[in-house]
C-alpha cells in the first residue's frame, strides 16, 4: 500500500509527519504569548523545552525512515554521506553563517521598529548538559536531513529559487515557536544552506555548521555573561 502512494503523497506525508506537530505548537505558543502579553518578557529554555525536541525529532525521524523504507528508499538517498574532508568543509559553512547572520542583525537593527525588538530580548536558560548536545547533535541531522536532503532535493526540478526558498519556508513554520526575532537568525542561516547545498550536493557539512550554531548558541544563552556582552 506505502509502495502505491503517488510522490506527491509521499513529499506530503513526510512534510507532516516532521513538522506537522512543531507547527501546531509554535502557532499555539505564539497565540497563548500574544494574549498573556509574554511575547515581551524573556525567553525561556529549559529541560522542559529541549527533551520534548529531542523525543520528537527521535521518533519522527524512525517512523519516516520506516515510511521511506517502506516505499523503496534508504537514508542514504537522503545523502548525509560523512567524511573528513566535509566536516572540515562544514567548518567554513559554519563562518558564513555567522557572518550572514550577524549582517542580518546589523541589518535590521537599523529599521527603526525592529531595532527596539532586537536590543531587549533576555534570555533565561536553565537546562542540563545531556539534554543540550542532544539537541546540538540530534536537531541539525533531524532538520537538515528533511529540509535540504529531502525537501529541496525534491524540489529542485522546479529550480532554485522555489526549491530552496520552499525549503527555507519548511525551517521557518518548523521554528514558529521561536517568535518573530528568531526570523533575523533563521532566514539568513536558511539562505545559506539552501544555496550552499543547491550548488554543492553535500549535506554534511550543513549538518556539521548547524550543530556548532546550536551548540555554541546554548552554551551562550547558558552563560549570562557570555550572553550579555558586547
Amino acid at each position: 500500500m506505502v509502495k502505491r502512494l503517488s510522490e506527491r503523497a509521499e513529499f506530503w506525508i513526510l512534510l507532516l509527519v516532521a513538522y506537522g506537530y512543531p507547527f501546531v505548537a509554535g502557532v499555539m505558543e505564539l497565540w497563548a504569548a500574544r494574549a498573556t502579553d509574554e511575547a515581551r518578557g524573556p525567553v525561556r529554555v529549559g529541560d522542559a523545552d529541549l527533551w520534548p525536541i529531542v523525543i520528537f525529532e527521535l521518533v519522527a525521524g524512525g517512523l519516516i525512515l520506516l515510511f521511506l523504507r517502506g516505499r523503496g528508499r534508504t537514508w542514504a538517498d537522503l545523502r548525509p554521506e560523512v567524511s573528513w574532508q566535509d566536516t572540515v568543509r562544514g567548518v567554513g559553512v559554519f563562518f558564513g553563517a555567522i557572518a550572514a547572520m550577524w549582517l542580518a542583525l546589523v541589518f535590521a537593527a537599523g529599521l527603526p521598529a525592529a531595532g527596539d525588538r532586537l536590543a531587549d530580548v533576555p534570555v533565561e536558560a536553565s537546562f542540563g548538559l545531556p539534554a543540550a548536545v542532544l539537541v546540538a547533535l540530534i536537531n541539525p541531522l533531524f532538520e537538515e536531513a528533511i529540509n535540504l536532503g529531502y525537501i529541496q532535493t525534491r524540489l529542485r526540478p522546479q529550480g532554485a529559487a522555489f526549491a530552496i526558498g520552499g525549503a527555507l519556508l519548511a525551517r521557518l513554520l518548523a521554528n514558529l515557536d521561536q517568535g518573530p526575532h528568531a526570523l533575523v537568525g533563521i532566514v539568513p542561516l536558511g539562505l545559506l544552506f539552501g544555496i550552499y547545498h543547491w550548488r554543492t550536493g553535500r549535506l554534511w557539512p550543513v549538518i556539521v555548521a548547524h550543530a556548532m550554531i546550536e551548540g555554541i548558541s546554548l552554551y551562550v544563552v547558558s552563560h549570562p555573561a557570555l550572553a550579555s556582552a558586547p
